[in-house]
C-alpha cells in the first residue's frame, strides 16, 4: 500500500514539475519573441523620425534668413506593450567622425534600442538640442526637449537656423 502512494506522489511531482518547466520555456520564448519584434518596430520608427528630421533640415536650409520649423510626429503610442522615448545622439564613427543618429528605446528594457544615422556629419554650425536652447530660439508652439517619450503628447522634429547655426532637435506641441 506504502508504495503505491509513494509511486503517486512521486509521479505527480514529477508531472507539476514538468508542467512549471514547461510553462518557464514558454515564458521566456515568448519574451525573447517580444524584444525582438520591439526591436523591428523601434527601428521602424527610428527610421521615420530620421526622415522627418532630413525632411525640415531640407525645407529649412533652402530658405533664406532665419527659420523655425516643425513636423509633427505620427508615432506609435506603445511598442511591444511598453513605452518608448526617442532621442537625437551624437555619435563618434569607428574613424573618428562626427556623426548624428536617432535613437529609439524601449523605457522597460534600455538594452532594446534602435538607432538611425542621419547624414549630416561635417557640417559647420549644425549641432543638436542638448537642453540649452538656441540665441533667438522663439518657438512658443513647441516645448524642445532632449528626448520624447511615447503616448504622453504630440512629439516634434523642429529645426531651428538664426545666423550661421543650425540646431536639430525633439519637442512636444504646446
Amino acid at each position: 500500500m506504502v508504495s503505491v502512494t509513494i509511486s503517486h506522489v512521486i509521479g505527480t511531482v514529477a508531472l507539476i514539475g514538468l508542467f512549471i518547466t514547461a510553462g518557464m520555456s514558454y515564458q521566456m520564448h515568448f519574451a525573447n519573441l517580444r524584444e525582438e519584434a520591439g526591436a523591428a518596430q523601434l527601428q521602424s520608427i527610428a527610421d521615420y523620425v530620421s526622415t522627418a528630421i532630413m525632411d525640415v533640415y531640407s525645407i529649412g536650409s533652402s530658405a533664406k534668413g532665419d527659420q523655425f520649423l516643425f513636423k509633427t510626429l505620427e508615432i506609435p503610442g506603445q511598442v511591444a506593450e511598453s513605452s518608448y522615448n526617442i532621442s537625437l545622439i551624437r555619435v563618434t564613427t569607428v574613424s573618428g567622425e562626427q556623426t548624428f543618429s536617432v535613437l529609439a528605446r524601449l523605457t522597460w528594457k534600455p538594452t532594446v534600442y534602435a538607432e538611425s544615422v542621419l547624414p549630416f556629419n561635417g557640417l559647420n554650425g549644425l549641432g543638436l538640442y542638448n537642453g540649452t536652447l538656441p540665441d533667438g530660439f522663439k518657438a512658443t508652439s513647441v516645448q524642445a526637449r532632449t528626448y520624447v517619450l511615447s503616448g504622453l503628447s504630440t512629439s516634434v522634429a523642429w529645426y531651428d537656423r538664426a545666423a550661421s547655426s543650425i540646431t536639430l532637435g525633439l519637442g512636444v506641441k504646446s
